[in-house]
């Protein structure tokens, strides 16, 4: 694996001098973003629920067809955002009602919360806001027990695969979201609770320059970092607190070492025994996909081309690398120097597909990047 954080450091600390850096072109990411639309049509689906997905496309389509509907004047976009949102909800209502199965079910509970404030947000509804108070409400009792640290064995495998720093993150981004997409009468509290989650992450999973797995694991792991990337830009969005910012921007320094030249992406841990790496040559597409959201809100927060490169060449390496023209998807992870095939434990992830759509969309339309 190839380091590149000294360099990297020097560039950033040099930018005020030399000025920005030569920009990475987007070429062919235009018709990756058309591929994938078209795909996504083959993609499994029933009554508001993806199918062929680990619970992420319960985030990420209703936010990727509510953004896409509404700024392409998509009426079937919004159809399948909004039957997907209200299946959403109905997991909200189950998750409230029943604390049991919220506390065993809460990666999908998870999900379904932040696709249902996206599409509740943008398209302006009012009545889902109760419901999804209503939900926090339940949940946020199980993470102040905690110490607002979720070291604890909670959802079907969220603990284990992606650690208690990543689990109760996600916390954090969930509360920040209400404030952002919703703005209404609780975010403030929401966004409160945010900084005092914030603070025990901090307290506890903080080390030097980068978040650890869990508080004594010393290797190092991207998942909970990208995480974290994205609730740091979120809190200084929310408080312009510039400390939030600058803990966002000492994070990415402290990634660089898990940058691997051999494939272009950030190394990615936390599933090689699952998938059966046999070299350390492994990423995932949902661990890219997390750490390029936040470094796109790094780029809108800065205007520091740097993030907005990154993130560019982790799309270049996810088209020329994890592409399946011939399936028509992006594939779940790159192992041992190849994409995944249908002989891997896991192959396809649709609610990744979806996430990575909604990073090209976003990138262009939010962000101003022409994709080519």
């Amino acid at each position: 694996m190839l380091v590149r954080s000294a360099q990297l450091f020097t560039l950033v600390l040099c930018l005020s001098c030399k000025g920005q850096p030569d920009l990475v072109s987007t070429e062919g990411l235009a018709q990756l973003y058309t591929d994938l639309q078209s795909d996504a049509e083959a993609f499994g689906y029933a009554e508001g629920q993806w199918t062929e997905d680990f619970g992420d496309a319960a985030a990420f389509g209703p936010t990727y067809y509510a953004h896409a509907g509404l700024q392409e004047d998509r009426p079937g976009y919004l159809e399948q955002a909004e039957e997907a949102a209200t299946y959403n909800l109905s997991v909200l209502q189950q998750g409230t009602e029943d604390i049991l199965w919220l506390g065993s079910n809460l990666e999908e509970v998870f999900m379904a919360t932040q696709g249902a404030i996206t599409w509740t947000g943008l398209l302006g509804k009012a009545d889902p806001i109760d419901e999804i108070d209503a939900l926090i409400d339940t949940m946020d009792p199980i993470v102040q027990a905690t110490g607002d640290y979720m070291d604890m064995d909670l959802g079907e495998f969220a603990s284990d695969l992606y650690g208690p720093t990543s689990v109760t993150g996600g916390v954090a981004v969930i509360y920040l979201q209400h404030a952002v997409y919703l703005n209404s009468t609780r975010s403030s509290e929401w966004v409160a609770r945010a900084q005092e989650i914030t603070e025990a992450i901090d307290e506890v999973a903080f080390h030097e320059d980068h978040y650890r797995f869990g508080p004594d694991v010393e290797k190092q792991y991207l998942y909970p970092n990208a995480v974290m990337l994205l609730v740091l830009c979120r809190l200084y969005e929310q408080t312009q607190d510039i400390d939030y910012l600058n803990r966002a921007e000492t994070v990415f320094t402290g990634i660089q070492p898990l940058w691997d030249e051999r494939m272009e992406f950030y190394h990615s841990p936390y599933s090689t025994e699952s998938q059966g790496a046999e070299t350390d040559e492994y990423s995932t597409l949902s661990s890219q996909n997390y750490l390029m959201l936040g470094l796109m809100e790094l780029y809108r927060h800065t205007e520091n081309a740097t993030y907005r490169n990154d993130v560019v060449r982790i799309l270049q390496s996810i088209r020329s690398r994890l592409y399946s023209e011939e399936d028509g998807l992006l594939v779940h992870h790159w192992v041992d120097g190849r994409p995944a095939n249908d002989n891997d434990p896991d192959f396809f992830c649709s609610g990744c597909n979806l996430q990575t759509m909604f990073i090209l969309w976003y990138l262009e339309n939010e962000l101003g990047v022409a994709l080519e």
